[in-house]
This record gives C-alpha cells, sequence and structure tokens, in this order.
C-alpha cells in the first residue's frame, strides 16, 4: 500500500474531508443567502425610487401640462443622481420590470444616453461586474470542493 493509499484511508482524512464539505456547502448557503436578500432589497429599492419619481412626475404634469414636464425631465436627465439611478437600473437589467409598459428599445437607448455622462455609470458597471465574478468564483470553488471530496 502506498503512503497516499494510506492517507486517503485514514480517519482524520476522512474526517477533514467531512468538515471540509460541511464548510463548502455552509459558505454556499450563506453566500446564496446574501445574493437572494441582496437582488431583492435592490429591487425593492429601485422599485420605490422610481415609484416616487413617477409620483412627482406625474404631479409635474397635473400642476403644468407637457411643457412643464418636458422641461423637468430634461433638466433632471443631467442630475448626477437621476443619472446614477438610470446607470444602475440599465446595469441591472431592470429596465424591462421597471417601464415594463415602454418600449425596450427606446428605454436602452434613454438610459444609455443619461448614463453616458455620469461618473456613476462606470462605478455602477463595475461594482455589479466585480460581484457577479465573486459570485462565479465562490460556485466554482464550492463545486470543485464538492467534486473532490465526492471521488
Amino acid at each position: 500500500m502506498t503512503a497516499l493509499g494510506k492517507l486517503v484511508r485514514s480517519t482524520a482524512f476522512r474526517l477533514t474531508l467531512v468538515y471540509l464539505l460541511i464548510f463548502v456547502l455552509y459558505a454556499a448557503a450563506l453566500l446564496a443567502y446574501f445574493a437572494l436578500n441582496t437582488g431583492r432589497l435592490i429591487t425593492e429599492q429601485i422599485t420605490a425610487t422610481v415609484e416616487t419619481e413617477i409620483a412627482v412626475l406625474t404631479e409635474q404634469y397635473t400642476v403644468g401640462g407637457l411643457r412643464r414636464l418636458v422641461l423637468i425631465l430634461e433638466n433632471r436627465s443631467l442630475e448626477p443622481r437621476t443619472a446614477a439611478l438610470c446607470a444602475l437600473v440599465g446595469a441591472t437589467g431592470m429596465d424591462r420590470k421597471v417601464f415594463a409598459d415602454l418600449d425596450p428599445k427606446m428605454v436602452k437607448r434613454r438610459l444609455t444616453e443619461i448614463s453616458e455622462g455620469s461618473w456613476a455609470a462606470a462605478a455602477v458597471k463595475a461594482t455589479i461586474d466585480q460581484v457577479q465574478a465573486a459570485v462565479m468564483v465562490a460556485v466554482m470553488a464550492a463545486t470543485t470542493a464538492t467534486t473532490i471530496t465526492s471521488t
């Protein structure tokens, strides 16, 4: 029997594999929990913000008509807060949910126009890419560890 064979058959090695498997499963469950709750929280916050903006714009339309609404929208598209929100909606793919009743091509084009000059657009995109990469690495690590421990 080789040294590797003795090591694999030892109780200490098997216990280590069991503990590793438990750790990987716990870490994967924790990561999934955080990912799901973060996604839910972001969706709720975006929806609440957009609903508030819609209410304010509806009120402005009621008060001043279409001309006032167009003027307000043109001015708002230049605000960093609005540009950051548009960048977040576009980068997360929430535009289809938030603007479900509008033409998707028009919405995508307008979100891109608003986000282009914003410092926040690049930061939002980079952050989302980093989070997606971290989730992929965690899933790959969990899959690799599970595959190694099951063989």
